[in-house]
């Protein structure tokens, strides 16, 4: 960490959350990359937080993304993390460098550190059934078609749902945006690499092969492409509708 981020960082909690017990400096900052452009990202664990909040805050000149925790809600973050397979907060506590503590945060980075070896929960077959069914459904459109515009959006839908299922199918921790990629990379670096070759294929040429072979070599392991046979109901007795 450059000396730079850890005195503004010092100087903006001083200044803004005086009763912070623990300030851990996340994201690139954390990690020596942050760029020119790039904003400081904060947890905050302060007792006297009523509520966890999440804000974006421009002081001293510097953009600062602030988690804002209180102690008492952050098993349930921890919980929810686990629910939704989005780990944000779990991760900057595991990779975050103590800028801040006042005894506590060696506590709250070992209980980040056990949910992360945990993993998300496991999904239920057939939430991963309706994934299958849903990429083989868009896989065919995709492959059907010469219209490169609706590709492009296609595609675009494949690889979320894809990326997603293959996460989830191996309780994996999902990303969002560059973290979608970065989570298939901490999965396996190989398919990672594969994937955006393929989806490179078809941005410069317009070859849909190199996308069409990968998917159902993805989907192959378990299972393979799902649509005939696909069943989606609805569980419960709905109320009939009123008469009109």
């Amino acid at each position: 960490m450059k000396l730079a981020h850890e005195q503004v960082v010092r100087k903006y909690v001083n200044k803004y959350y005086p009763e912070a017990r623990t300030v851990l400096l996340a994201g690139s900052a954390a990690q020596g990359r942050a760029g020119e452009g790039s904003d400081i990202d904060l947890v905050i664990f302060d007792e006297s937080a009523e509520e966890s909040i999440r804000c974006i805050d421009r002081k001293f000149a510097t953009i600062f993304e602030v988690f804002l925790l209180s102690p008492k809600q952050f098993p349930y973050f921890l919980k929810e993390a686990r629910k939704s397979g989005i780990p944000s907060i779990v991760r900057m506590c595991v990779e975050g460098v103590i800028v801040i503590d006042h005894g506590q945060a060696a506590a709250w980075i070992a209980q980040a550190k056990e949910v992360w070896l945990q993993g998300p929960y496991a999904r239920p077959l057939e939430e991963l059934d309706q994934y299958r069914y849903e990429i083989t459904e868009h896989l065919e459109d995709f492959a059907n078609s010469d219209c490169r515009a609706e590709n492009l959006f296609v595609l675009n839908k494949i690889s979320e749902l894809l990326g997603l299922f293959l996460l989830r199918a191996n309780k994996r921790w999902l990303g969002v945006g560059k973290w979608a990629y970065r989570a298939l990379e901490e999965y396996n670096p190989a398919v990672a690499r594969q994937f955006a070759e393929a989806m490179d294929c078809f941005y410069r040429s317009g070859s849909r092969s190199e996308i069409v072979e990968f998917v159902r070599a993805m989907l192959a392991p378990y299972g393979g492409k799902l649509r005939v046979g696909w069943i989606e109901g609805v569980s419960g007795n709905p109320e009939e509708p009123d008469e009109p």
